[in-house]
C-alpha cells in the first residue's frame, strides 16, 4: 500500500480553497492525508478554520511564498508519495487513480503532472512546458482540451506543479523547491533538478483538471513585465541553462503535421506579420521561415504581452486586409485573434495561418470554425478503452477510402505520392490511430511516417476477413511502436492478433560477438543508444490500455541460432523486417524469414524505397533497397508501397 500526502499551499481566497478541498475529498480514498499550509501574515484572511473540515491545517504567520509553503508541507507529510495541489485547482473524477497508476508504472518516472484547463474558458492552461533560448512557453495554451495533441501522454522537460505527483524521497534528494525571493520559476527549477537525476517528467492528456492560473488571468504589469520577473528569468536561465534543451521547434513540427499543413508549406509564399512580444523574436522568425516560404517580414510588436483579445484593425494598416499573398500572424496567444470578424471576412486570401509563442499553429479557418467551449468538449477525465475512442462508421469510411486509393495504385511518382498523402490524411480521421501516432512523434517512440499507420490498418483489416487469429512477427522492435500499433488495430477491429518481436533490447553500441562498428551502424541508421527498452515497450502498451501478454519478446538478433530455434515451425501472416539495416543483415533476414510467411500473408520491408519514384516522402536506405533482390519474385508480389515501406503479398499456389 502506497501512503500518499496531498499538499495544498494557501495564502488567501477562501472560495477557491473550498472548491479545491471539496473536489479532493470527493475523489480520493478515505484516509488520504490532506495538508493545507496556510501561510499569511494576516492569517484571518485565509480559509484555515473552514479547511479543518477536510484537511489537517498547518498555520504559519509569515508569508513563506509558494516554494516555502510546499517545502514545509513536504517536511510534515507522512506519505511516501507527495501530490502538490494549488488551492485554485479543482480535480475531477478519476484523476487520483490514473495519476497514481501511471506514476507507479516505471521507476524512471520522476514527476507526473496533468492537463489543466481554465474554469472560465474551458481551454488548456498547462500541458507541459517547452523552452527557447530565453522563454519557457506553456505548450498548447488556449487550445480546446479535445484537440488530439492534448489527449496523449507526453514526456516533457518541465511541467506546471499546480497538480503534480512525486516521490517524497526524490523531492528531498533534489532539495525540494528552490526558495529565492519572488521566484516565478520554482516548478521549472524542480523539474530540471529531477531531470538532472536522470528521471522523467510526464504530463497526462487523459487526466483533465481545472486551474485558474495567474499566468493566464493576471494582467498586472508587475506580474507580466515587471523588473522582478525579468530578474528572476535571468537568474533562472543563468543557473539552469546548461540543463535546458531548446525544444519548442519540435512542438511546432508536431502541430504542422497534426493540422495537415505540409502542402501549404510546400506550395505557398507568405508574408510574416510579427505582433508577438517575446525577448527573442528572430528565433521565432527563423523557425517560421524554416517551415514556410516567407517573402517579407513585418516586425510590429504590440508591446502588450499575452492579450486575451488583439484587434488587427488597431495594429495593422488597411493595406494588409487587401494583401494578395497569405499572411502568417505571429502572436503571443492564437486565440487573441478570434474577435476579428471584419478583418478575416474581408481578407483577399483564405490561406492565412496563425503561429503563437506556445507551440500552436492553426489555419485561420480553424480558429473561425472553433465552437465555444461546452461540457461536450471537455476531454475524458479517465482513460477510455480504444473501442470507445474509435467510431465504427468513421473507421469503415476511412477503410473504404483507403481501398479506393489502393485500387487505383500504380508504382509511379504520381501513384506513390497520392497514396502517401491520402494515407497520411486518413490517419488523422481515426482518433485512436491519430492519438497513437501523435504519442510516437511527441515522445520519440519510433520513426517512420504517419501514413504507415493507415497502411497497417488496411493490411490487418484484409487479413481479418479470414476470421482466423492473425500472427505477426517484427524484426527490430525498438521501443514498441509497431507491435503496439498492431494490437491497437486488432482492438479497433475486434479481432485476435498474436505478435512476436525479435529485438536485442539494448543499444546497438553494445552489440557483442560481432565485427560491427559504430561507423557502419550509423551509416545504415541502425545505431541506437542504451535504454530500458523493455520498460519503453511496457509503457506504450500500458498507455494505450493494450494487453502486453498477447505479445512475445525474443531477446537477441534475428540471425542468432538461439533466436531462430524459438520460432522453429512457426508461420506468420505478417512479417515486418526493420532490424539491422546493413546490406548483409537485411539480405539474410529476407532470405530466411520470407519462408515463414503464410500463403496470402504479407512481407513488409522498411526503409526500402530508394529506387521508387515520388517526391512526397523520404526514400529510405540504399543498403536495404539493394537487399530487396533477395525476395523470391516467384512467390511474392509487390502489391503496393507506402512511402519507404514496401508491401509484398505471398501468392497462394
Amino acid at each position: 500500500m502506497h501512503t500518499i500526502s496531498i499538499i495544498v499551499p494557501h495564502h488567501s481566497n477562501r472560495a477557491a480553497l473550498d472548491h479545491c478541498l471539496r473536489s479532493i475529498r470527493n475523489t480520493v480514498p478515505k484516509g488520504t492525508e490532506i495538508l493545507v499550509v496556510a501561510n499569511n501574515s494576516r492569517i484571518s484572511e485565509t480559509a484555515a478554520e473552514a479547511a479543518t473540515e477536510f484537511a489537517k491545517v498547518i498555520k504559519v504567520e509569515e508569508n513563506l511564498g509558494y516554494s516555502g509553503a510546499v517545502n514545509l508541507g513536504a517536511e510534515k507529510a507522512s506519505g511516501k508519495i507527495l501530490i502538490f495541489c494549488d488551492d485554485d485547482v479543482i480535480v475531477t473524477p478519476g484523476w487520483f487513480e490514473n495519476m497514481l497508476e501511471f506514476h507507479l508504472s516505471s521507476s524512471r518516472i520522476g514527476a507526473t503532472a496533468v492537463k489543466l484547463i481554465s474554469p472560465s474558458t474551458g481551454r488548456v492552461v498547462d500541458f507541459g512546458i517547452a523552452f527557447t533560448e530565453y522563454n519557457a512557453p506553456h505548450l498548447f495554451q488556449d487550445v480546446l482540451p479535445s484537440h488530439p495533441l492534448t489527449l496523449i501522454r507526453r514526456r516533457v522537460q518541465a511541467a506546471c506543479s499546480a497538480l503534480m505527483m512525486i516521490d517524497k524521497e526524490l523531492f528531498a534528494e533534489v532539495g525540494g523547491f528552490s526558495v529565492p525571493n519572488q521566484s516565478h520559476y520554482s516548478d521549472l527549477e524542480l523539474c530540471l533538478k529531477i531531470k538532472q537525476k536522470q528521471k522523467q517528467i510526464w504530463v497526462l492528456g487523459d487526466v483533465t483538471c481545472y486551474h485558474k492560473s495567474s499566468y493566464v488571468t493576471d494582467e498586472r504589469a508587475a506580474y507580466k513585465s515587471g523588473e522582478i520577473k525579468c530578474d528572476a528569468k535571468a537568474g533562472f536561465f543563468k543557473e539552469f541553462g546548461h540543463l535546458i534543451e531548446t525544444d519548442l521547434d519540435n512542438y511546432y513540427k508536431l502541430f504542422i503535421k497534426a493540422e495537415g499543413l505540409q502542402d501549404l508549406m510546400r506550395n505557398t509564399e507568405f508574408s510574416l506579420v510579427s505582433l508577438a512580444n517575446v525577448m527573442n523574436p528572430k528565433w521565432y522568425h527563423n523557425i517560421i521561415s524554416k517551415y514556410f516560404s516567407i517573402n517579407s517580414i513585418y516586425d510590429l510588436p504590440t508591446y502588450q504581452r499575452d492579450n486575451a483579445s488583439l484587434s488587427l484593425m488597431k495594429f495593422l494598416g488597411s493595406n494588409f486586409v487587401h494583401k494578395n499573398s497569405p499572411l502568417i500572424y505571429f502572436v503571443d496567444r492564437y486565440k487573441s485573434l478570434k474577435e476579428n470578424a471584419y478583418w478575416f471576412g474581408n481578407r483577399v486570401s483564405n490561406s492565412d495561418v496563425i503561429f503563437d509563442r506556445n507551440g500552436n499553429v492553426f489555419p485561420v479557418e480553424i480558429l473561425l470554425k472553433e465552437q465555444e467551449w461546452s461540457t461536450d468538449e471537455l476531454c475524458r477525465t479517465s482513460a477510455k478503452s480504444n473501442d470507445e475512442v474509435a467510431v465504427k462508421p468513421t473507421l469503415q469510411k476511412s477503410l473504404d477510402e483507403a481501398k479506393s486509393v489502393l485500387k487505383e495504385y500504380s508504382n509511379t511518382s504520381a501513384g506513390n505520392d497520392k497514396t502517401f498523402r491520402a494515407f497520411t490524411h486518413l490517419v488523422n480521421s481515426i482518433p485512436a490511430l491519430r492519438a497513437h501516432r501523435d504519442y510516437v512523434e511527441a515522445n520519440e517512440w519510433g520513426f517512420g511516417d504517419r501514413a504507415f499507420h493507415m497502411m497497417w490498418l488496411n493490411i490487418i483489416n484484409e487479413l481479418s476477413m479470414s476470421e482466423k487469429p492473425i500472427t505477426a512477427l517484427e524484426i527490430g522492435v525498438f521501443r514498441g511502436q509497431i507491435i503496439s500499433l498492431w494490437h491497437l488495430i486488432a482492438d479497433l477491429l475486434g479481432i485476435q492478433l498474436h505478435s512476436i518481436g525479435i529485438t536485442p533490447l539494448a543499444g546497438t553500441n553494445e552489440e557483442k560477438g560481432t565485427n560491427s562498428t559504430a561507423g557502419s551502424l550509423k551509416k545504415a541508421k541502425s545505431f541506437y543508444p542504451d535504454s530500458d527498452y523493455i520498460d519503453d515497450i511496457r509503457r506504450i502498451f500500458s498507455d494505450f490500455r493494450l494487453d502486453i501478454d498477447r505479445n512475445e519478446l525474443i531477446r537477441g538478433y534475428s540471425q542468432d541460432p538461439t533466436v531462430k530455434s524459438k520460432i522453429l515451425g512457426k508461420k506468420f501472416d505478417i512479417i515486418y523486417i526493420d532490424g539491422d539495416h546493413r546490406y548483409k543483415c537485411v539480405k539474410s533476414d529476407i532470405e530466411y524469414y520470407q519462408n515463414l510467411v503464410n500463403d496470402n500473408g504479407y512481407l513488409i520491408i522498411d526503409d526500402a524505397g530508394c529506387d521508387m519514384q515520388g517526391n512526397a516522402f523520404w526514400k529510405g536506405i540504399p543498403s536495404v533497397t539493394k537487399a530487396l533482390k533477395a525476395i523470391d519474385s516467384q512467390q511474392f508480389e509487390n502489391l503496393f508501397n507506402v512511402g519507404h515501406n514496401r508491401v509484398f503479398l505471398k501468392r497462394q499456389f
